[in-house]
């Protein structure tokens, strides 16, 4: 019987495992070496009893601590632990309940085991030693695939998304970032391999992430250009205002998309600034017409600058620069303005010469008319006094008539000086003109005391000594100034020319 449970053994035994040749049968203990094989399967057992019921505690204590990251760990191990029991099962062929925790040890006595379960026995610890190489031989791969993917996450996030502009969509790599790195810490290869896969989808968005950015900087420097040539009024300047904040929010986003809608936005503004530009050029061209700008006035140099600005609106104009035709047409306005002004102030003092000239012919003419006049009265008098002298009559009473000199400010006459009532003469001699009227009907006398109040007024002294107990006798006089150091520059216009008008009444 124990020969034919032998010759069935060999029969089920593997070509590729040697046995016992019949000399060594003799000599060999099957069952010590069955006894033996059991033992070890029972250490076997204790021991993935024992390493279940610490793997159980683990668990335990994880799950006790809620942390999910554990728990899908601690799962995927477990699942790794079913698989290898599952085969274990295969290769034993024996039934595998998933559901079982850890295998049941029978504690009452086994039955010899079969020639099936010694070579199934023997087949697993040829398992155990291949599994231990390739357990090796994984656990190395799975560090290289968690080194190899934290370089190319490093390589990633200085090469490309350390400065970039990311707007709105920063917060998806970072997460993707995040995720990267915590799959890295914890060496969880599954997770590594999934980002991996997810990789291109990531990589693509951020390609076109920057290539929407480089159309919509580009689209900004075209704003730049297009605007620079038109500038903003009060018309137009709330349009401007929301275009460029709806600009710069595209530009902090990210947000490429909107270009085309901000294309439009910007043709709109264009048609709103060259609308206000060309209303607020005419208003200006019309200012500089208003001017009043006498050509006769106007010097070749000002023409010649005021042409120069002309030009240049002109030509901007042209070439669709309204902000530079403003610029021109401002600066022209406000030059033309300045030559307006002095031409008006060029006028007025024109007319006040004009006025002042007229005058003081006026009092020329009458001066010289005083004169006439006085002569004929002198050649009268003297007529009279021959005549007088002729008949003897009053040999002893004449009267010596009044001389002057020929120097102003000085004069002797005979006479009394009370014919003259009032403190002068002529009070308003030294600010208005005297005309012939006004010396009409007064005598030499008079005439050399109207003249001389003039220097009266500015302190002259006097050596006449008629004159100079008159003035004296006046409260507002104040002889200070010798005659040897008075001087003619202190007098005013209207003091120069009367003090002339009434020495040509005198004859003087």
């Amino acid at each position: 019987m124990a020969e034919n449970d032998m010759n069935d053994d060999k029969l089920d035994i593997d070509d590729s495992v040697s046995t016992p040749s019949e000399s060594e049968n003799d000599d060999f203990d099957y069952q010590k070496e069955i006894d033996e094989i059991e033992a070890q399967e029972r250490e076997l057992a204790k021991r993935r009893e024992q390493k279940m019921k610490e793997l159980n505690e683990r668990r335990q204590a994880r799950e006790e601590k809620k942390d999910p990251r554990q728990a899908k760990r601690e799962e995927s191990r477990r699942q790794k632990e079913l698989r290898e029991r599952r085969k274990e099962s295969e290769w034993l062929g024996e039934p595998f309940d998933e559901e079982e925790e850890a295998p049941v040890l029978s504690s009452g006595p086994k039955k010899k085991k079969s020639g099936k379960g010694l070579v199934a026995l023997i087949v697993i610890l040829v398992l155990i030693a291949a599994g231990g190489g390739a357990f090796a031989f994984k656990t190395q791969m799975d560090k290289k695939t968690v080194s190899d993917f934290q370089a190319k996450v490093s390589a990633f996030q200085t090469d490309k998304l350390d400065g970039a502009s990311l707007g709105s969509d920063a917060s998806y790599f970072e997460d993707f970032m995040k995720q990267c790195q915590e799959a890295i810490d914890a060496k969880n290869i599954s997770k590594i391999k999934s980002l991996n896969k997810q990789w291109a989808d990531m990589e693509k968005k951020f390609t076109d992430d920057q290539t929407g950015r480089a159309a919509l900087d580009s689209f900004a420097g075209t704003v730049k250009t297009t605007l620079a040539k038109y500038q903003t009024t009060s018309d137009s300047k709330d349009q401007y205002d929301k275009f460029m904040a709806s600009l710069k929010k595209a530009q902090n986003d990210n947000d490429f998309s909107s270009v085309d809608t901000l294309k439009k936005s910007l043709d709109t503004l264009v048609g709103t600034l060259k609308a206000s530009d060309i209303k607020e050029a005419q208003k200006l061209e019309n200012s500089i017409k208003d001017l009043d700008i006498d050509s006769k006035y106007v010097t070749d140099a000002q023409k010649k600058k005021m042409d120069s600005y002309s030009d240049a609106a002109e030509k901007a104009e042209k070439d669709g620069n309204y902000a530079e035709q403003i610029s021109q047409l401002q600066k022209w306005l406000s030059y033309a303005q300045d030559i307006s002004t002095s031409i008006k102030a060029q006028k007025t003092k024109a007319s006040s010469q004009a006025a002042s000239a007229a005058a003081y012919s006026e009092s020329v003419k009458a001066a010289a008319q005083s004169a006439r006049a006085a002569a004929a009265e002198s050649t009268a008098q003297s007529i009279a006094q021959s005549k007088k002298a002729a008949s003897g009559s009053q040999s002893t009473s004449s009267t010596k008539a009044s001389g002057t000199s020929g120097k102003s400010g000085s004069g002797t006459g005979s006479g009394s000086y009370s014919t003259i009532k009032g403190d002068f003469v002529f009070p308003g001699s030294s600010s208005s003109y005297l005309t012939k009227s006004n010396l009409k009907g007064l005598s030499s006398s008079q005439l050399m005391i109207a003249r001389n109040e003039i220097y009266a007024r500015h302190g002259r002294k006097f050596d006449d000594p008629g004159l100079r107990a008159y003035f004296q006798s006046k409260s507002w006089y104040k002889g200070t100034v010798s005659p040897a150091n008075f001087s003619d520059s202190v007098f005013n216009k209207y003091e120069k020319a009367n003090i002339m008008l009434i020495k040509q009444y005198e004859g003087i």
